[in-house]
């Protein structure tokens, strides 16, 4: 009786040591890693191998593997290796950006340079516009005073147009035989020379006279409108009638008036003038019968008749 009481005692001591070691914490701490990974898919070093009683009763055998110091050092070392190249990056960088700051700034510099040489030139250039305006102005007073000089020259001078040339003709005695059709006493002293001018078209070259006095050019000149009515034949017998070219009597311009009357009459032909002359080398107009003469010295004073 005594044995069986104590094998009975022995069961019940194995049974209640088998309870309390599956209620550990560490026996059930590795059944809910079993679980764990059983649910996420993991396989564990357990599920390849074969169950057997040797197993249930080894419990951390049965854990997942974990990697060894070999594996965590090479992991090691490649981060180690990327955080390298990553330094080295960094520094190309670095050097990149020094590189493009002192690019800028060296740009910022000759920008600088040349803004200021530019702002010199351009104070450089206002001087030098200053003196060709001014040198123009002296330009433009130089040649009208040289003008007025040529012109004064030619006080003594006229012109006369439309009279053919013939052989052996005398110019002295054509010009005293105007001056009796327009009621003008001229004799050979009256006139210092006279010829007839070069021209370079084909047409009739005029005749150019210089008196000895001004006295009588003038009164030779102011009474040229009688020679509206007197034929060429008159004057000179050789020429037969049928000739109806007229005769005209100008004054002794200089290039630069001559241009300007050959503008003032083609406004009078546009109807913008009414009347053109010239008197002592001046050009005088007419804008229309009732205002007063104005005297024409440039190419604006026309314009300005023109847009007036």
């Amino acid at each position: 009786m005594t044995i069986k009481r104590d094998n009975r005692r022995r069961q019940r001591s194995q049974l209640s040591s088998t309870s309390s070691e599956e209620n550990s914490p560490a026996t059930k701490k590795l059944t809910a890693t079993k679980s764990d990974a059983t649910r996420f898919g993991v396989p564990s070093r357990s599920a390849n191998m074969p169950t057997t009683a040797g197993n249930l009763q080894a419990p951390e055998e049965a854990s997942q593997e974990e990697p060894s110091r070999g594996e965590i050092w090479k992991i090691l070392i490649n981060i180690q290796a990327n955080v390298a190249k990553i330094l080295n990056e960094n520094q190309e960088l670095r050097k990149d950006i020094e590189s493009l700051k002192e690019s800028i700034q060296f740009s910022d510099e000759q920008v600088a340079i040349v803004k200021k040489e530019n702002e010199e030139l351009v104070q450089k250039n206002n001087v030098l516009e200053s003196k060709v305006y001014d040198l123009e102005q002296r330009v433009r007073n130089l040649e009208f005073d040289h003008d007025t000089l040529e012109q004064y020259t030619r006080k003594f001078n006229v012109e006369v147009h439309g009279i053919p040339e013939c052989e052996g003709e005398n110019l002295a005695d054509i010009i005293i035989k105007i001056g009796q059709k327009i009621s003008v006493d001229i004799t050979s002293q009256d006139i210092d020379i006279v010829h007839r001018l070069r021209k370079k078209t084909p047409t009739t070259k005029p005749i150019i006279v210089r008196f000895t006095s001004y006295r009588k050019k003038r009164e030779f000149y102011q009474a040229r409108f009688n020679l509206k009515t007197t034929k060429i034949s008159e004057i000179i017998a050789s020429v037969q009638h049928e000739v109806e070219a007229k005769i005209y009597i100008n004054e002794n311009l200089t290039q630069r008036r001559q241009e300007l009357l050959a503008k003032a009459r083609k406004m009078r032909k546009a109807k913008k003038l009414v009347r053109v002359w010239t008197a002592d080398g001046k050009l005088f107009v007419r804008k229309t019968e009732e205002s007063r003469p104005v005297r024409i010295s440039e190419d604006w004073d026309l314009e300005n008749l023109a847009t007036g």
